[in-house]
């Protein structure tokens, strides 16, 4: 089984991410001793989709896109497709990564032969489609047995990078490593366009390490606009605090 999960952050900066890695000791600020950030293509994951949850966002856009450019679908002739099964689909493509179908949703777009075709040619690039990878150093116990965090180029916005990463089985172990944050899983109410409220499940995982991650761009662009970084400060809540001043 495979819960593949887009961490909720995205990654403008790689300098911060792996700052958020490795740590800031200047600021006293710990990171994930265990891991290591490095340029690689592939990441390890349980291996397959077995369709008991919905692709995650930024997969759903890339399925849409492969619609509109392999298949030669106007966007609108793909909303017609949906519209056919059930499904609304926004104006734009672009929105789907903002808005994204559910997994029932999903389910209905699968019996219809163009997206389940878009949706499979995704499948088969997961694992393939990063350009760093985070995971735990070659000498740890864990290293070649545990999954992987992908750092993925995001599909349409050069420059921006988005975390995918497995979280089923605690990630073979990545979820436990120092400093991530582990996996959390909440539900929350949401209402529906007609006013009715559900329950949906949610999941995330290594909070603290997008902690750090932003609060490290945070310092970064600030240095980079010439204000001085005077502290960074981890929280007993876990989130982080950047002072600065001019």
């Amino acid at each position: 089984m495979s819960h593949v999960s887009a961490g909720k952050i995205k990654v403008k900066d790689l300098v911060a991410l792996l700052q958020a890695v490795k740590g800031m000791p200047e600021y006293g600020i710990d990171g994930c001793p265990e891991l290591e950030l490095v340029k690689q293509n592939t990441y390890k994951w349980f291996g397959s989709i077995v369709g008991d949850s919905a692709p995650t966002p930024v997969y759903q856009l890339q399925a849409m896109i492969y619609m509109v450019k392999e298949m030669n679908l106007s966007w609108e002739e793909v909303r017609e497709l949906a519209k056919g099964a059930g499904v609304e689909l926004p104006e734009s493509p672009l929105q789907i990564e903002e808005n994204p179908l559910d997994l029932n949703e999903t389910r209905k777009l699968l019996k219809i032969a163009q997206f389940k075709e878009a949706f499979d040619k995704q499948n088969e690039k997961i694992g393939k489609d990063a350009e760093y990878v985070i995971r735990y150093k070659k000498e740890h116990s864990k290293s070649g047995e545990s999954y992987e965090i992908g750092v993925i180029p995001h599909p349409t916005r050069k420059g921006e990078y988005w975390l995918s990463a497995d979280y089923w089985q605690n990630g073979y172990g990545l979820m436990d490593a120092k400093g991530l944050g582990g996996v959390v899983h909440e539900k929350k109410t949401e209402i529906g366009p007609d006013g009715k409220k559900t329950e949906v499940n949610t999941t995330d995982w290594g909070q603290d390490l997008k902690q750090r991650y932003t609060a490290a761009a945070y310092a970064n662009r600030a240095k980079q606009a010439g204000r001085k970084v005077k502290a960074v400060e981890q929280l007993p809540n876990g989130k982080v605090c950047v002072e600065t001043e001019e």
